[in-house]
């Protein structure tokens, strides 16, 4: 045991795209699985505004760097169950990002 605590981060942000593909070619029936996933972006969005880099497993932010790649895997997920957080996320966070890179 390394004695180094547990986080939520990069590794696991993937997950909330992936469950969006399942639902999305399969029409997999697990809305209630995927609205709970949302419930904890939900309150950051409304109380922060933005999505760090790292939590801890108890929901506490071990950043203040924004998690960029978490904003588009959650935007994935709320398209299928949380459509006005998906607008919100889109306009205010991944639009901006496509903007800076078009202009690379």
């Amino acid at each position: 045991m390394t004695g180094a605590l547990s986080s939520f981060s990069y590794d696991a942000f993937p997950i909330f795209w992936r469950v969006a593909l399942d639902a999305a070619w399969f029409g997999r029936s697990e809305g209630p699985l995927r609205l709970k996933m949302l419930e904890f972006f939900q309150h950051e969005w409304k109380a922060h505004g933005k999505f760090v880099d790292r939590y801890s497993l108890k929901g506490l932010p071990l950043s203040s760097n924004e998690g960029l790649p978490l904003y588009s895997t959650v935007h994935a997920l709320a398209f299928q169950e949380q459509h006005d957080l998906a607008r919100l996320l889109g306009e205010i966070k991944l639009a901006p990002l496509g903007n800076r890179c078009s202009r690379w």
